[in-house]
C-alpha cells in the first residue's frame, strides 16, 4: 500500500492548480513518479523544467522533452540524450527549434525520425529527406503529416508500400494527381 503522503504528493504533482513554489519542491522529490508528473505538468515553472531536464531518470527527462512549455534552448540541450524515448519526444515537440530537428535527423533511430516526420513544424527540406527514408514507418508518418507539402507528397506516389499508399490517400492535402495515380495503379481491370 502506498503511504498517504506519497499519494498526496503524486496528486499535487499533476494538478495544474498546484502552486508553482510547491511544484518546485516536488521537482526535487525522491519519488520518480512524482518528478515525472511535475515534468509533465504544464504549470511547472521554467526553473523546475530546467532542473529536471538533466534528471538521472529518463522517464522524467522524457516528460520534459514532451512538455510544450519547456524552453526551446532546454530542448536543444537534450538533443544528444542517451535515451531514445527522450529524443523521440524532442522530435515530436512543436517547440523544438528547427536546428535541433536537423541535428536529430542525423540519428539512425527509426522511431526518432518517425516522430519527427509527424511534427507539424518539421521543415519541408527534412520532410523531403524523410520521404525517401528506407524505413516505411518514417515514410508513413511523412505521408500522414498534414504539414507535408503537396510537392513532397507527389514525390511519394511511386512508393509501393501499402501503408504509405493508404496514408497518402488519407492525407487531406494530397493532390488529386497523386490520388488518381495511386488509384490507377491499384485498380484491377474488369473481366
Amino acid at each position: 500500500m502506498t503511504p498517504p503522503r506519497k499519494c498526496y504528493a503524486l496528486t499535487e504533482a499533476r494538478v495544474k492548480e498546484t502552486p508553482p513554489a510547491r511544484l518546485l519542491v516536488l521537482a526535487r522529490d525522491p519519488s520518480v513518479p512524482a518528478r515525472e508528473r511535475v515534468a509533465a505538468n504544464p504549470s511547472t515553472p521554467i526553473e523546475g523544467l530546467v532542473l529536471m531536464s538533466t534528471d538521472k531518470e529518463s522517464r522524467v527527462r522524457r516528460q520534459i522533452a514532451r512538455n510544450p512549455r519547456t524552453p526551446p534552448a532546454v530542448l536543444h540541450s537534450m538533443a544528444n540524450d542517451k535515451s531514445s524515448s527522450v529524443r523521440m519526444e524532442l522530435a515530436a515537440n512543436p517547440s523544438t527549434w528547427i536546428e535541433t530537428l536537423r541535428e536529430l535527423s542525423l540519428h539512425f533511430d527509426r522511431h526518432v525520425k518517425g516522430r519527427m516526420a509527424l511534427n507539424p513544424r518539421c521543415p519541408q527540406e527534412l520532410l523531403a529527406q524523410l520521404a525517401l527514408d528506407e524505413d516505411p514507418l518514417v515514410r508513413i508518418n511523412v505521408a500522414e503529416n498534414l504539414s507535408t507539402s503537396a510537392s513532397i507528397l507527389l514525390t511519394m506516389k511511386d512508393d509501393y508500400h501499402p501503408k504509405v499508399q493508404a496514408s497518402l490517400l488519407h492525407n487531406l492535402k494530397s493532390p488529386t494527381e497523386l490520388i488518381l495515380a495511386i488509384a490507377a495503379r491499384n485498380s484491377k481491370p474488369l473481366k
